[in-house]
């Protein structure tokens, strides 16, 4: 009987010591560290942690707290919340990195916008420079063209019949050359001394030609009419030229005409001349095509109000210089409604062909509506 009682007791004490040493053993196991750890560790030790730290230091400065907190957590055997901010930290380092990547391109691009700010600076002053240079080469080359025009002129020898005819065309068109100068003149400076002369010596020489005089000395005095009234505009523009000689302003109308691809301008004495042809249909209105460019010539004028338009009607034949005259006063008007301020209209008649009435389409092409943008400077 006492051994059957002692037999339970030896196997309890055995399980006893067994559950004692098993739950010693486990109690005493270290528990392995968690592996967000080590990839935090790894993120906080690479190049572009060392990056950041320098371009987004306060998100980089986050970043390490919550790894700090994160290994904390563990050693107080809190391994759910060291599981999760060590997750974080890792999110935030990555945050720094994107950061840091963001810094860095800003600061490719404010030194492109620096140079490109550095380019475009010397660019301006290169092109200065160059609307300078140009209107200082245009006024010497004025300068030379009045002071050769100036030049005392000699008694001319006796010339044949064809001689003298071909004089009196030249005086003609030298004389409506001079009218247009000098209304060129009126548009900018309707006051200017010594105009209101040169305007009397214009009208007595188209007196004259009128009447069919064929003096040697029209041709004369028809050249010195022109130089009077270029010297005339020439003084007119002088204000605008004297205060802003590097201004360009005639050279940025041009290029902005001729980049419209519409019209054929060109340059003289007077300014911007855009030549215009077959305006008119069969019953005498403009057709489409020609308001069409009515209307960008005369917003052009409104945006550059300082040119003053004069619209000249030349004709291919003597009778049909009304008809020029009349076609001139419509495109004026059109212009006008399209918003141009100063326009002036004149008739010259057949005083300027471009080519001599003996070639083919001659009709065609000596009739034209001039268009010229008055330059306020040179």
């Amino acid at each position: 009987m006492k051994h059957t009682r002692r037999a339970p007791r030896s196997r309890w004490w055995y399980v006893l010591v067994l559950c004692a040493v098993t739950g010693g053993t486990v109690s005493c196991a270290a528990t392995p560290r968690p592996r967000v750890l080590g990839q935090a560790d790894a993120a906080a030790e690479s190049p572009a942690a060392r990056e950041a730290a320098q371009l987004a230091p306060q998100a980089f400065a986050h970043a390490e707290n919550l790894r700090a907190a994160a290994a904390a957590a563990h050693q107080r055997s809190e391994f759910a919340a060291a599981q999760i901010l060590g997750e974080h930290s890792l999110a935030a380092y990555d945050h720094a990195f994107v950061l840091a990547r963001y810094v860095k391109a800003e600061q490719r691009l404010a030194r492109a916008e620096a140079a490109l700010a550095k380019t475009q600076t010397e660019l301006a002053e290169l092109d200065e420079q160059q609307l300078r240079l140009a209107a200082e080469a245009d006024a010497l080359e004025l300068k030379i063209k009045v002071t050769v025009d100036k030049e005392p002129k000699g008694k001319l020898p006796p010339a044949s019949p064809e001689r003298v005819r071909a004089r009196r065309d030249a005086a003609r068109a030298l004389t409506s050359e001079a009218r247009l100068l000098c209304l060129a003149t009126e548009l900018l400076e309707p006051d200017r001394e010594g105009l209101g002369a040169a305007r009397t010596t214009v009208t007595e020489l188209e007196e004259e030609l009128a009447k069919g005089s064929h003096k040697d000395e029209l041709f004369l005095r028809a050249t010195e009419a022109r130089t009077t009234c270029l010297r005339q505009l020439t003084l007119a523009r002088r204000p605008a030229t004297t205060k802003a000689p590097e201004a360009g302003v005639t050279d940025r109308l041009f290029l902005e005409l001729t980049e419209t691809q519409r019209f054929f301008a060109f340059r003289d004495d007077r300014g911007i001349v855009i030549n215009l042809r077959d305006l008119t249909a069969a019953d005498g209105t403009l057709t489409a095509d020609a308001r069409e460019q009515l209307r960008l010539l005369g917003g052009t004028a409104k945006e550059h109000s300082g040119f003053p338009l004069l619209v000249v009607g030349h004709a291919a034949q003597p009778k049909q210089e009304d008809a020029a005259k009349a076609q001139a006063e419509l495109v004026a008007a059109a212009l006008r409604e399209a918003g141009a301020p100063s326009v002036r209209v004149h008739g010259a008649g057949t005083a300027q062909p471009v080519v001599d009435g003996r070639v083919p389409d001659a009709a065609a092409r000596n009739a034209r509506i001039e268009v010229v943008f008055v330059s306020p400077a040179r």
